[in-house]
């Protein structure tokens, strides 16, 4: 969950690379260096084009009432989101340093892999190639992110309970049909804020689920253990939405 720093494009990263068996204990792997002292950790990440070890302490900016400022869990016993998001600020220079960037070089910091960001706005931009290529990256596993442009049109954003200038994770890629006969292109998206969802057409509350009729999962899914033709939806503003 984001926290009071502009880190939304960072937390949108680890929350797919989180997903992605391996990459996110990869980071991890030297956190207890022997020998080190008590609270310290080491994080390895991806910069200047190698892996870096950056050192820290387990101490965490916290308000007057004791609770965490920035990236936190859900979960309040788990602390590994906050120590990682302090390992990234230490190695740009500070927490304010990281208020503002892009999904992509995040995924690049995390995992060490090239990665690609792609304009909607683009005068190039293919839709059918996009969905084509969303599909097969989905089914490879690849740790994928979207987001909305800044101020212009936020207003309008915010209406239909999307932020403007902001960072969400793509958690699922699929192909739905409806009674009608329409094949519709659906998407699971996460808001690291953990709240304020897309409020149209396929919206936790929306009534077009009740045309849904069969879908197709398209490969790894992370709700691979639903049944064909199920969407999980929680029905509770957890900013994870489909849209």
């Amino acid at each position: 969950v984001q926290g009071c720093l502009g880190s939304c494009w960072f937390l949108s990263a680890v929350a797919v690379v989180a997903m992605r068996g391996g990459l996110a204990e990869r980071t991890f792997a030297l956190a207890a260096v022997e020998g080190a002292p008590a609270g310290q950790l080491t994080v390895q990440l991806w910069k200047e084009g190698r892996w870096r070890r950056v050192t820290i302490d387990d101490r965490l900016p916290c308000d007057a009432d004791g609770s965490l400022l920035y990236a936190r869990s859900a979960e309040p016993t788990e602390l590994w989101v906050s120590l990682l998001e302090k390992a990234y600020a230490k190695a740009h220079g500070s927490y304010q340093a990281i208020s503002g960037g892009w999904i992509a070089e995040a995924l690049l910091d995390l995992t060490g892999a090239p990665t690609e960001m792609i304009d909607l706005g683009d005068e190039r931009f293919d839709s059918e190639l996009m969905w084509a290529r969303l599909r097969a990256y989905h089914q490879l596993g690849l740790p994928m992110g979207c987001g909305t442009n800044n101020a212009e049109g936020s207003q309008n954003l915010k209406e239909v309970g999307l932020v403007g200038g902001h960072a969400y994770s793509i958690l699922d890629v699929r192909n739905a049909c409806t009674t009608a006969g329409e094949v519709v292109r659906l998407l699971r998206v996460r808001n690291p804020h953990g709240c304020t969802e897309w409020n149209g057409d396929w919206s936790d509350q929306s009534q077009m689920w009740a045309q849904l009729i069969d879908s197709d999962a398209g490969g790894a899914s992370s709700d691979a253990a639903l049944p064909r033709g199920s969407f999980e939806r929680t029905g509770v503003d957890d900013g994870t939405f489909w849209i």
